[in-house]
């Protein structure tokens, strides 16, 4: 029983160092673990963030796809417009190659002159409707 008290002390001091080993030990890895906690929070965070960009990006996406369908069938439309406008033009066109207007003009100003002024102006008034038809188009905004 003699040895068991002198060895008390020496068992005591292994405990201790022991016991503050494993305070040491715990403490670090709790610290280590609320360090990743707050990883882990962060990182949740900027999933939440990162998702949101991704929903904001898909839906801007799906309205430029919108405006370039929108936009197609408006190019569509003016490409229609155009080659009437161009068949019409080219019809004009053709009345002054097959009738030689300035020799009718000399022999009867009166029956030409008031003719050609007419569908003069008539052109011009359609040239500045089309005109301020493609200025309202570009000013409207896109939507």
């Amino acid at each position: 029983m003699l040895g068991f008290i002198k060895m008390l002390p020496i068992m005591l001091v292994i405990g201790l160092l022991g016991f503050g080993a494993h305070k040491f030990i715990v403490n670090e890895k709790d610290k280590r673990l609320d360090q990743l906690q707050v990883q882990v929070d962060m990182l949740n965070q900027q999933n939440v963030a990162l998702q949101t960009a991704a929903q904001t990006n898909e839906q801007t996406i799906r309205s430029m796809e919108s405006q370039m369908r929108e936009q197609a069938v408006q190019v569509g439309s003016l490409t229609e417009k155009n080659s009437q406008l161009q068949a019409e033009k080219d019809q004009y066109l053709k009345i002054f190659r097959d009738h030689d207007f300035t020799k009718l003009a000399r022999a009867r100003p009166g029956l030409i002159e008031p003719r050609v002024n007419r569908g003069t102006a008539d052109v011009f008034r359609q040239i500045e409707q089309d005109s301020r038809e493609i200025q309202n188009a570009d000013a409207q905004p896109n939507q």
